[in-house]
């Protein structure tokens, strides 16, 4: 009798684990982070956003840097991987049209943050030497490299202009989106970014055309 009082007792008081759905709980800490960026996301923060304690989190995800990464990883799959598939098509006109139509969507969309998550955590956290700073440049040099193996695939089909090159290309689109993200972040006015995505469709447009055949060809 007194074995079992005393293993019942140990039962009732260990904790018990916290049950919730994991994937809202990691879209509320990627918002979290895209909202205030990595270092103004404190746990207390993280704690209020998504109504669980820091030690759930942490069972969950792992300690704030492996959170940040998880909600990298969340974006990617939820944002980032939709917005590039935009660019697959056979016309670069319309693709880089549409990609860009994509990010104004989202910039314009009430139930995101305002900006953009990598770009705001890359101006935060860009030169940093440890494992964050480390993931932030790898993810935006693999958008990067990503966009221009598209640009390439695009040129070797004979489907831009001679001049273009698909490194710098892919560097002026990663710059473009960047710098919507800001203007989105800075700015009310959503005219100002739709001027800024006709703008950018407009230059990039005499790259973004087919290599004429040569005289002769059939």
């Amino acid at each position: 009798m007194t074995d079992q009082s005393t293993t019942g007792k140990q039962t009732s008081s260990m904790p018990r684990p916290t049950s919730f759905d994991r994937d809202p709980v990691l879209d509320t800490v990627m918002h979290t982070f895209w909202t205030y960026g990595f270092e103004a996301t404190s746990l207390d923060r993280l704690e209020r956003a998504t109504g669980l304690r820091r030690q759930s989190l942490y069972n969950a995800f792992g300690d704030k840097e492996a959170m940040f990464t998880a909600a990298l990883d969340r974006y990617r799959a939820q944002v980032g991987g939709p917005l590039r598939m935009l660019l697959d098509s056979d016309d670069p006109q319309a693709a880089v049209r549409a990609y860009l139509d994509g990010h104004l969507r989202m910039l314009n969309d009430p139930c995101t943050p305002a900006g953009c998550l990598i770009a705001g955590c890359s101006s935060e956290l860009g030169l940093r030497d440890d494992a964050v700073g480390q993931r932030m440049r790898a993810e935006t040099a693999g958008g990067v490299e990503a966009v221009a193996g598209v640009f390439s695939a695009w040129k070797s089909a004979g489907k831009l202009s001679v001049e273009a090159d698909p490194d710098q290309l892919a560097a002026l689109l990663a710059a473009i989106v960047r710098g919507l993200a800001v203007l989105a972040r800075a700015s009310p006015d959503r005219d100002v970014i739709a001027h800024a995505v006709d703008g950018a469709v407009a230059a990039l447009s005499p790259f973004l055309t087919q290599t004429p055949e040569p005289e002769g060809s059939s």
